[in-house]
């Protein structure tokens, strides 16, 4: 996958329009949630699916879509919001290996879910045109297990073959 770097100033616009986006849905933000999703929107092909997530939803709007069509992903190559980190690896790796190019958002306490290691060692073997992009969220209701992880991502995906930064 060919990653480019956005206009300073485009990751300004999309990071203001995805922090109203959140505002007005009711979204939790994270200290730099809404740079990172417009820095890795704007960075990948238009022709990259992207697997969001609850609080990636917005990328949508990043793409030319409304808000109200947030599930419309044939015309913006994004997969319907999912809670479920699992699934939404799993299905990157499907679409990779079917030959698409992927960017998966996932946060840290996905790696609790043996389903989601399971589709890193698979993209990992078949060397899958995929991203998966963790980000880091504090240890919460939510995501209990961010603060139990005793091993940094990074390291996670080196030791399965995978690359990271």
């Amino acid at each position: 996958m060919i990653v480019m770097a956005p206009d300073p100033s485009q990751i300004q616009q999309a990071t203001q329009k995805l922090q109203e986006f959140h505002e007005q849905q009711g979204i939790i933000s994270g200290r730099g949630l809404e740079a990172l999703i417009s820095g890795a929107v704007l960075g990948v092909s238009r022709q990259t699916w992207l697997l969001p997530g609850v609080r990636e939803q917005g990328c949508v709007l990043l793409r030319g879509g409304s808000a109200d069509r947030l599930s419309a992903s044939r015309p913006y190559r994004i997969v319907p919001p999912t809670k479920d980190p699992a699934l939404r690896a799993l299905s990157g790796v499907g679409l990779a290996l079917a030959g698409q190019s992927v960017l998966v958002f996932l946060g840290t306490g996905s790696l609790a879910y043996g389903a989601t290691l399971q589709a890193f060692s698979l993209a990992a073997s078949h060397q899958a045109d995929i991203c998966f992009l963790i980000s880091f969220y504090e240890a919460s209701e939510e995501a209990p297990f961010t603060a139990q992880l005793s091993v940094r991502p990074a390291t996670l995906a080196l030791a399965l073959g995978l690359s990271a930064t």
